[in-house]
């Protein structure tokens, strides 16, 4: 007989499939899902007599550590404030979280305050139950234990493979192939080893320039290992990467957790070489020592200067690629007008006066109009009045907690018996899914705040500054950026040196 009570097993249940680091290595991450799929999928058939439907699985295929990272989660974390859902189906607790205290604290009260159950083979949980709400966060460290031992252990072994001279990256650099030997893996040069060689020639020897050097791989219809256009960051990266000497590594980068602003937030730094973890490669080097060192003394010398850098694209970081996605440059020429193109060649270059006269009618013509039809229908200021709303049910939401704690207490100390418990708190739990709906419906047709006000005057500061030839280019990009999120671009030939400019404005609203 099932322990689901009828109420429930009408409600929507989520499933919820990660595959973890305790599993089999051996088994890829689509055949763990799938296991575990069928064993949530059978107690679902037993427990709420039907097979949960695909549109209530998430399957997280890319996943990190702590909850902010994936993607999935986050999505059953927003239908959890759905009051029709019931539970979550995973088969452990610590395939939801091996984060930190307030990970697991914020997944806790975040399933308490939804009334969310946690349906497991073995156990279902619910969180307003104080002793399952004390398993479930013993089950949530357990996982975050065993995740830093694991990690802890692995990270020792790739330290002593580099040690050994073994290549531990998942990117394999360009000119090598990965090859496996016993249980560890090495490189060995390819046919496109003689590139690399040709690049650190031109730029040792022949003092060429890094764009220089990625126009000629260009021109010889190299395919770099992304299979993306060659450019200056590309060809400095293969210049500067000690596999090329002979050499493996590991910590080149580390990962820091900063707090700004009041957030937290993770960088990747360069590490100082004497941080670095640095060997002998097994692999043999496709460039001599002497003329790999040659060129990292001229890379010394000669270090990216972005603080020098001069905007000279008013458009620069706002125009991509409809096709490919990727900033669209800006190409100046001594004889005649500059254009802008797609890196990847995806559309015809176009002038880029004629763009930046196609983009003041477009934001002249259509975009200012909308933003001022919206200002007089009063869209943007309806936010505050729901928002008010909002407030109030969270502070009656929050009241209901306060008294189904009490009532807790009350049972705890005796002074409730079982059945005035029983009956204080269905009552209380209706008013709290009554409320708990109305808060759902409130988050979900709450309008968009905007200050269309404020959004109408730098719409209308940045097509000035487009206009005004006497304005820096800087200046334009500042201003166009204020407001534009982005635009995508296209062309369209029309023959007879005619191009059609086809863009899709997307404002910061």
């Amino acid at each position: 007989m099932s322990l689901i009570s009828p109420e429930l097993r009408n409600k929507i249940w989520l499933m919820y499939l990660r595959k973890s680091r305790q599993d089999d290595p051996n088994e890829t991450v689509e055949e763990v899902l799938a296991k575990h799929e069928a064993i949530l999928q059978e107690w679902a058939k037993r427990e709420l007599g039907y097979a949960i439907p695909e549109e209530n699985i998430y399957r997280e295929i890319i996943s990190g550590e702590s909850l902010e990272e994936r993607v999935e989660i986050q999505k059953v974390l927003a239908r959890m404030e759905d009051p029709r859902v019931a539970g979550i189906l995973v088969v452990e607790p610590q395939r939801l979280s091996r984060g930190d205290l307030e990970d697991c604290g914020r997944l806790i009260n975040d399933l308490k305050f939804t009334h969310t159950l946690i349906a497991t083979p073995m156990m279902t949980y619910d969180m307003s139950n104080k002793m399952e709400r004390r398993f479930f966060q013993d089950e949530l460290m357990r996982g975050r234990d065993y995740l830093e031992y694991t990690k802890e252990i692995l990270l020792r072994g790739r330290i002593a493979a580099v040690k050994r001279g073994c290549f531990i990256g998942a990117k394999v650099p360009f000119g090598y192939t990965k090859v496996k030997i016993g249980k560890d893996y090495t490189l060995e040069p390819n046919e496109d080893a003689e590139y690399v060689r040709l690049m650190f020639d031109m730029y040792v020897n022949q003092d060429k320039l890094y764009s220089q050097i990625a126009a000629k791989m260009n021109e010889l219809g190299v395919a770099s290992r992304t299979g993306s256009k060659w450019d200056k960051s590309t060809i400095r990266y293969i210049l500067l990467n000690k596999i090329y000497d002979g050499k493996v590594y590991f910590f080149a980068k580390k990962t820091v957790t900063q707090v700004e602003n009041g957030r937290r937030v993770t960088k990747k730094l360069s590490q100082p070489e004497e941080e670095m973890v640095i060997a002998e490669g097994k692999h043999p080097a496709i460039i001599d020592h002497e003329t790999f060192q040659k060129a990292q003394e001229k890379l010394r010398l000669n270090p990216p200067n972005k603080a020098s850098y001069e905007v000279t694209n008013p458009l620069s970081g706002i125009f991509k690629c409809k096709t490919c996605g990727r900033s669209i440059t800006m190409h100046p020429y001594k004889h005649a007008a500059s254009r802008l193109e797609c890196r990847n060649h995806h559309f015809k270059s176009a002038k880029a006066t004629e763009v930046n006269e196609a983009l003041i009618a477009a934001l002249e013509l259509s975009e200012l109009p909308q933003l001022e039809e919206k200002l007089k229908n009063g869209e943007g200021k309806s936010v505050a009045i729901q928002q008010r709303i909002l407030e109030k049910l969270e502070k009656q939401m929050e009241e209901y907690r306060q008294q189904e704690e009490k009532q807790y207490d009350l049972l705890e100390t005796g002074k409730y018996t079982q059945d005035v418990f029983d009956k204080r708190n269905t009552a209380l739990r209706k008013k709290m899914e009554d409320c708990q709906n109305q808060i759902y419906e409130t988050k979900r047709t709450m309008p968009q705040e905007v200050d269309f006000e404020e959004r109408i005057a730098s719409l209308k500061k940045a097509i000035a500054a487009l206009k005004d030839d006497n304005i820096s280019a800087k200046e334009k990009n500042r201003l166009l950026k204020a407001i534009i999120e982005k635009v995508e671009m296209t062309t369209v030939d029309l023959g007879f040196a005619k191009t059609d400019i086809q863009m899709a404005i997307f404002l910061r609203l």
